[in-house]
């Protein structure tokens, strides 16, 4: 057996492994053992989908001749950069939780990658006349520059990491997706690298971590809410592992009880 055939057969099974799993930790109490458990399944397969994913682009790059073909493993190899960036600032995110400056090169060089590896495919995209590789090129680029650019800010929001966490593993998990749905576009009666593989993954989560986002960001207290009566009290920390608010400790009889409301 080829080193090729046992890097496909560990790729599928990984990737049918993300597939499997991916909406597991999104639909689990946030926080809790089941979460974290079913989570690191996801991390556990996304790597090693990545890891198998790269060397078998490089080796369709350096061995295809055809327009087509080319075009399919640059499009493999700059998905498995951008699913990779996005698993692991996600991950990342969890060590650094602090709201100051983040310097550390690995963080900084994976987002610097996904940024320089979206202008090669903007290049590639304009060369062979793939426009969806063009526009998802420069989606890279202002993904990893963002990522850059948040990793060095002195002076990020209370309770950023979540969200980071949290939209680190829905952008992975719509890379996964998006490369899953392009190559497999035939299968389901769709021409390849037919529009709709390419924008449904996006399309059908991207509305679902913006409702998050919003949601938590509530539930955080970060942003106030209009309607009267609303349950979140501004200012107030909140506890994730419980679904519950904090409110500050306070002293009685000599030792501090903390109110849960």
């Amino acid at each position: 057996m080829s080193p090729v055939t046992v890097l496909r057969a560990v790729h599928i099974s990984a990737g049918t492994v993300a597939l499997l799993t991916f909406l597991i930790p999104m639909m689990l109490p946030k926080g809790g053992r089941g979460h974290r458990r079913a989570g690191w399944v996801f991390v556990a397969a996304m790597m090693t989908l990545c890891a198998s994913a790269g060397p078998l682009s490089i080796y369709r790059l350096a061995t295809e001749t055809s327009r087509a073909a080319l075009v399919t493993a640059a499009f493999l190899f700059y998905i498995t950069i951008m699913s990779f960036s996005s698993v692991w600032a996600g991950l990342r995110i969890l060590r650094f939780k602090g709201t100051g400056r983040h310097a550390h090169p690995l963080d900084l060089g994976v987002a610097g990658l996904l940024a320089v590896s979206g202008v090669a495919t903007m290049v590639m995209g304009a060369a062979h006349g793939a426009a969806v590789l063009e526009v998802f090129g420069l989606l890279g680029v202002v993904i990893g520059v963002r990522d850059f650019q948040q990793w060095l800010n002195p002076n990020k929001e209370r309770m950023h990491w979540w969200f980071r966490h949290m939209g680190g593993m829905i952008g992975a998990s719509i890379a996964a997706l998006t490369a899953f749905s392009v190559l497999n576009a035939p299968r389901f009666g769709f021409r390849g690298f037919s529009l709709v593989a390419w924008v449904l993954p996006g399309a059908l989560f991207l509305p679902v971590a913006i409702a998050w986002n919003r949601y938590y960001r509530r539930k955080f207290g970060m942003d106030v809410p209009s309607e009267p009566g609303a349950e979140v009290t501004p200012g107030v920390p909140y506890d994730p592992r419980g679904a519950r608010h904090f409110s500050p400790p306070r002293r009685s009889a000599g030792r501090t009880v903390a109110r849960h409301v």
